[in-house]
């Protein structure tokens, strides 16, 4: 049960059951759809694990004030908000050990959790103070991530499924046939989190002759297009073997059309994919990366592979660089997805060469 005056120390991240009723009740409404009568639902553009840091966020905030003696239970949540106490906040998380990298990020989210609450207030003070950006402000140096090129991802993931093979159990079998056609397909198709959430075995992911196309519709998509590219040809019969033979099994007898399904037989939500690519690339890597990273990768590595496509990762990505929208159409695409398949291929055959000599 949520109490009207929680006590707190800096250390804490108050759950939403614990915050102020207020509070509780504001959040509870701003993530109803239900409240969305003129289309502008912020919720609603938000991820899950977008929404789970910014609830975070938010129960960091008033552990900080509860602990200092200093939070009005009955105060809405942004009257609680001024720069001496969001100066105050920073300065908690200082102490407490956290980077400038991760102070930002907190400033973010609960940016975030406030607009959820209060969606009619301006809080972009709060991430632009004087109109500054925080970050340079911060002074924050990006966080360089590793890039490994997509024709090695792909292979590690056609490994991962092929090891999965030797598994006797056939529930742990599925599942990480599962995780290893996932990591694959995310090499090649790079498509957003909700875009690979949404994947479905009726009409997203479909096959044509030989070959699997994938589907990402309007809404799955960050900007709105439509992307309808095919599979490398190379990764048919591994689709092929997971729709026959592992999907069936992780179903259990449960009927659905989601592409992912968990071990439980219910559809895999954004939460779960994220846990399944961090939980490999940890173990692969010693480092955990979400999906988003896979995007990372291709938009780096690609050009480099395929110089002479220039423009086409961005579009077969979906981003929407004047270059990459001026070039190419949905028919060029498929061309050049193709393209860039012979070129990885290519790339495998030489790497198979290497290995055997």
């Amino acid at each position: 049960m949520h109490t009207d005056a929680p006590s707190a120390c800096p250390c804490l991240v108050l759950k939403p059951e614990a915050w102020p009723a207020g509070d509780l009740k504001l959040w509870l409404i701003g993530l109803s759809s239900h409240n969305d009568l003129y289309g502008s639902w912020y919720a609603g553009t938000l991820s899950a694990i977008t929404i789970r840091n910014a609830a975070r966020a938010h129960g960091r905030w008033l552990s900080v004030f509860g602990a200092a003696g200093d939070l009005d239970p009955a105060a809405a949540p942004g009257a609680r908000v001024t720069p001496q106490r969001v100066q105050f906040f920073v300065d908690q998380l200082t102490a407490a050990g956290n980077c400038d990298n991760t102070i930002a990020t907190r400033l973010w989210d609960l940016r975030t959790a406030l607009m959820i609450m209060q969606p009619q207030l301006d809080f972009a003070w709060i991430t632009a103070p004087g109109g500054t950006d925080l970050r340079a402000l911060l002074r924050i140096a990006p966080k360089r991530k590793p890039v490994r090129s997509s024709a090695e991802l792909f292979e590690w993931g056609l490994r991962l499924a092929r090891d999965a093979r030797e598994q006797s159990d056939p529930v742990v079998r599925a599942v990480r046939f599962r995780n290893g056609l996932m990591v694959a397909l995310l090499a090649m198709r790079v498509p957003r989190q909700r875009a690979v959430t949404a994947l479905d075995a009726d009409m997203r992911v479909t096959k044509v002759g030989d070959r699997y196309r994938v589907l990402n519709i309007e809404s799955d998509m960050k900007g709105g297009r439509r992307i309808d590219l095919p599979a490398p040809k190379r990764l048919t019969p591994w689709i092929d073997e997971y729709l026959d033979v592992h999907r069936p099994v992780l179903l259990g007898g449960r009927q659905h059309n989601a592409f992912w399904v968990g071990q439980d037989g219910n559809p895999l939500k954004q939460r779960g994919i994220e846990g399944v690519i961090r939980r490999a690339t940890m173990r692969e890597f010693g480092r955990a990366f979400g999906t988003h990273w896979f995007r990372h990768c291709f938009g780096t590595s690609a050009p480099l592979a395929a110089p002479h496509l220039r423009a086409a990762p961005a579009a077969v990505m979906g981003n929407s660089p004047a270059v990459a929208e001026k070039s190419y159409n949905q028919g060029n695409l498929t061309i050049v997805a193709e393209m860039y398949h012979e070129v990885l291929d290519l790339e495998y055959q030489d790497a198979l060469q290497y290995i055997h000599k």
